[in-house]
């Protein structure tokens, strides 16, 4: 007898989507109401990024499809040619998995290919985490256009929610139902600040600094001056350990990476690690004193862990951002001045007010309750422009 079970795939191209899927694919799988698969592709299959399918594979959630990666170097014309690539690829994967849906999440490139893919397979769309902003990089364009793609909206916010229906979808296809890498973090079990040592092998200082800085995109020459000047004023903290991760697949990367590899030869008390895992890298967010950089997860997570960020640039720029963010511009001076004000005692009495304005109860389980409602037949493609 032929199963009823609707197909779904979802995308997922790094690391970080990764860990956001996380708990919807757990959902998903103790609802058993839908045949669903991973097509896993982008900087999973990176040594450089630290070969996260080896993650996925250890979860052992069932994957469709892995895709080969190609982009070698991270410049603009080689990104071109990797989306060209990444579309053929892609497409052919989807028409022979003929899904009834695809999960897309956020703002990358190889998203984008596979939302393009998926728009001309005739394929339903669900994108997650539309109507935000990060004004400092190509990601707000990509984000937007995901979202014109896109069929169902699950949102993390109520102005997320607004700005989505501001661009002419169905009020009735966006829900707001927070971010799912929020899920149950307060109940989750991370490790402890011994357990991480141990999986880190080495010895913590009494201050902890994570640093988790990306490229902005829209502004290649400032990449390396930033670098240089947050190198600079984190080489006052020399009783502090401070950990860097790997930047994101974006141009300009190896630069930062180049400047990180020369700052831990002289500091012995930094280190650089390409990938942690979902479940260490949010224990070491939570042990840390302070996160700095400009990586979503100092703006999301961290207030749920109550972890005061240092958001530096403009990457994040956009974004709604809880009590415990502190922006700063790339200028070494401001970065040392926001630093001490993040360990001073006035700021950190403060944590009973990092209230996280992405933080809703049962995200998961939302989203799974809207797609039982869905009919999935050909009308649900056409899609009207809702003029305000």
């Amino acid at each position: 007898m032929q199963s009823l079970k609707k197909k779904i795939v979802i995308f997922t191209c790094n690391r970080s989507d990764y860990g956001i899927f996380r708990p919807l694919l757990s959902e998903l799988d103790l609802d058993k109401s839908f045949d669903f698969g991973l097509l896993v592709g982008g900087s999973h299959l990176s040594k450089e990024f630290g070969y996260s399918i080896n993650e996925i594979k250890t979860d052992n959630f069932k994957i469709f499809k892995i895709l080969p990666r190609f982009i070698k170097e991270n410049k603009p014309l080689e990104i071109c040619d990797s989306i060209a690539k990444n579309i053929s690829m892609i497409s052919s994967a989807l028409a022979k998995l003929n899904p009834d849906l695809i999960f897309l999440l956020g703002d990358r490139f190889e998203t984008f290919c596979a939302a393009q893919s998926s728009m001309i397979l005739n394929i339903p769309i669900a994108h997650l985490h539309g109507g935000e902003s990060t004004e400092g990089l190509v990601d707000e364009a990509i984000r937007h256009s995901i979202t014109k793609m896109s069929h169902f909206h699950f949102v993390s916010t109520n102005k997320y929610k607004n700005r989505v229906i501001q661009m002419g979808e169905n009020k009735n296809n966006v829900s707001c139902v927070g971010s799912l890498i929020l899920e149950n973090l307060e109940e989750k079990k991370l490790y402890s600040r011994n357990e991480i040592e141990k999986k880190l092998k080495l010895k913590f200082a009494d201050k902890i600094f994570l640093i988790s800085y990306h490229p902005e995109t829209l502004y290649f020459d400032k990449n390396f001056h930033a670098i240089s000047n947050i190198i600079k004023a984190l080489s006052f903290y020399s009783n502090t350990t401070i950990i860097f991760t790997s930047p994101n697949c974006d141009t300009h990367n190896k630069v930062i990476i180049k400047k990180i590899n020369e700052f831990i030869k002289k500091n012995k008390n930094a280190y650089f690690f390409q990938h942690f895992g979902s479940d260490l890298y949010l224990s070491l967010l939570k042990a840390s004193n302070l996160i700095i950089g400009n990586s979503s997860s100092g703006v999301i997570e961290a207030p749920s862990l109550k972890t005061p960020t240092i958001n530096l640039g403009k990457r994040q720029q956009g974004r709604l951002g809880a009590k415990s963010i502190i922006n700063s511009r790339i200028e070494y001076k401001e970065i040392r001045q926001k630093i001490n004000l993040g360990l001073s005692k006035q700021f950190i009495n403060r944590k009973c007010t990092f209230k996280n304005p992405y933080k809703k109860k049962s995200t998961a389980k939302r989203i799974i309750k809207f797609l039982k409602k869905i009919n999935f037949d050909s009308k649900i493609l056409i899609k009207q422009f809702n003029d305000l």
